[in-house]
């Protein structure tokens, strides 16, 4: 097999790739090139790959970042296309680069944020851009806030629309009639 050089430096264990979307619907073409150009242009050999459709907000969600935190050696790289992709939260990021990454002696390469933790300004970096993720979140959360409250004041109709309340009593009329199952109702 091909072994792993970077800027000259044999690394010892694997590389890992990991991306992940947020939606079925999104696709996860775009975050698998920019990381095949990064291993080619730093003659980095992948592994192997995890790829997730579930939402950042909590790591633990999420089953392949999962397996691959728990196929993690010492030595071995995981590359992201952002941060964003690995995490939502400082918290999780931290935890992540702190708790796992660093204790473990595993390094992470961020490749939009151009973070490599092998450095010190890598390491420095890594918690830099963790807090402008969480503060992108916090401020994307108060503007979604902000529109619905001036939504609500102009009067519009916010949540599920409310059931007709005839409806319902009539729903239940007919299920305790037995003659309709729930289905059918």
């Amino acid at each position: 097999t091909k072994r792993n050089v970077r800027k000259g430096l044999q690394m010892p264990g694997k590389v890992f790739a990991y991306l992940r979307v947020s939606t079925q619907d999104q696709v996860l073409d775009r975050q698998m090139d920019a990381i095949e150009a990064y291993a080619k242009a730093h003659s980095l050999t992948i592994d192997r790959v995890f790829e997730e459709k579930a939402s950042g907000k909590s790591t633990a969600t999420r089953p392949e970042l999962n397996r691959m935190l728990e196929q993690l050696r010492e030595g071995d790289t995981v590359i992201v296309n952002d941060l964003s992709r690995l995490s939502r939260s400082v918290r999780d990021t931290l935890r992540l680069a702190e708790d796992v990454f660093q204790a473990q002696g595993v390094n992470l390469v961020s490749i939009r944020e151009s973070i490599d933790t092998t450095t010190p300004m890598g390491r420095f970096a890594i918690s830099l851009f963790a807090g402008l993720n969480q503060m992108e979140r916090e401020q994307t959360a108060e503007r979604t806030k902000q529109a619905l409250e001036a939504r609500r004041k102009r009067g519009a109709q916010l949540g599920r629309p409310k059931k007709d309340p005839n409806a319902i009593a009539r729903a239940l009329e007919l299920h305790a009639e037995g003659k309709l199952s729930i289905k059918e109702i």
